[in-house]
């Protein structure tokens, strides 16, 4: 889908932003990469990936951090679980839930 835009008499069509999902397929991505505002970041390949934030406060969420997800399904989903590990013997730690599936340009 384009969304149109009129900018000094010029037509310009750009794509819509894609929308926020539920979930992603665990089997179709690779591990999170942690971003240093404490994002998570789940990629399927070059183009293709997901922005995901912690449902309310999920503390010492950094990139050096492993995280194990607490999923028994094939899909992950807003709300499930996921545990952080930290280095650099994987101690487990906090138990935190994930928001929606921002896709990333």
């Amino acid at each position: 889908m384009t969304v149109g835009l009129r900018l000094a008499g010029l037509a310009l069509l750009v794509p819509a932003p894609a929308a926020a999902t539920d979930c992603i397929h665990l089997n179709r991505v690779q591990a999170p990469v942690v971003t240093p505002d404490g994002a998570l970041v789940y990629r399927r390949n070059a183009r293709t990936a997901w922005s995901v934030r912690p449902v309310g406060s999920c503390p010492r969420l950094d990139p050096r951090v492993t995280i194990a997800v607490l999923s028994s399904g094939e899909r992950l989903c807003r709300g499930d679980r996921f545990r952080i590990l930290y280095p650099p013997v994987g101690a487990p730690g906090r138990v935190c839930r994930l928001g929606g599936f921002t896709p990333l340009p």
